[in-house]
């Protein structure tokens, strides 16, 4: 479904029709009312008709919501098992496939530039303040993948700097470094991906279930305990 949204963008006024509409990203938030990036989707069509309120609303839906998943790892689990069928036999699934199923769901990513520019044009205003910050904060700690925990901690960044807020920045400085900390073993991964197949599937099924991170951090300390590739 987030595949759906991915060539949308609510701040471009041309695409406000079909695919591209409030009433679509409405249609998407009723269909999997749990995720928060449906609900902050949505919001970003509100803001674009008008109506804050609305999207406020929407944006303290999204905070409230168990999960927020913008569906990279279930299309880079679909893709490779997809390529996988079509030009290799059952099971065989390789690191080419692989990567290259990554790269074409991260081709397909929903847009981000609405989350910043929601908060960069109103981080003035007491009540978007708390909207941006609370909602960069749920991604930042709860999204599934990089690219939505760093735009939910450019949210935050945007806020405490129109406000001069320098406690929080530096906090905010610290979780990014620890953020980084998290992928700075990621070569382990990689290698053992490369080398063993058994690796690539593994890796497959942690990203379905998981999406980018959680699955990059088991993985990373199974190469570091096992001190090589192989493992029962």
């Amino acid at each position: 479904m987030t595949s759906a949204m991915s060539s949308c963008n609510p701040s471009r006024s041309t695409e406000s029709s079909g695919i591209c509409s409030e009433e679509f990203a409405m249609n998407l938030k009723d269909v999997d009312p749990d995720n928060g990036y449906f609900w902050a989707n949505l919001a970003h069509y509100q803001l674009e008709n008008g109506d804050e309120t609305a999207a406020l609303q929407s944006y303290k839906r999204a905070v409230e919501a168990p999960k927020f998943d913008i569906g990279w790892g279930e299309q880079v689990y679909r893709l490779s098992k997809g390529i996988d069928d079509a030009l290799a036999p059952a099971g065989s699934c390789s690191a080419e496939i692989a990567a290259s199923a990554s790269g074409a769901a991260a081709a397909r990513m929903p847009p981000f530039e609405p989350f910043a520019d929601s908060c960069r044009s109103r981080s003035k205003n007491p009540k978007w303040r708390d909207a941006c910050v609370d909602l960069g904060y749920k991604m930042e700690t709860e999204a599934l993948t990089l690219i939505s925990k760093m735009i939910g901690i450019a949210m935050q960044r945007i806020v405490y700097e129109s406000q001069d807020e320098v406690d929080k920045l530096s906090e905010l400085a610290e979780r990014r470094s620890a953020l980084y900390a998290v992928i700075s073993h990621q070569g382990d991964l990689y290698q053992c991906m490369w080398e063993d197949p058994a690796w690539v599937s593994r890796w497959l099924s942690y990203t379905r279930d998981y999406g980018e991170m959680e699955p990059m951090r088991l993985m990373s300390e199974q190469a570091t305990q096992f001190g090589s590739c192989s493992r029962d």
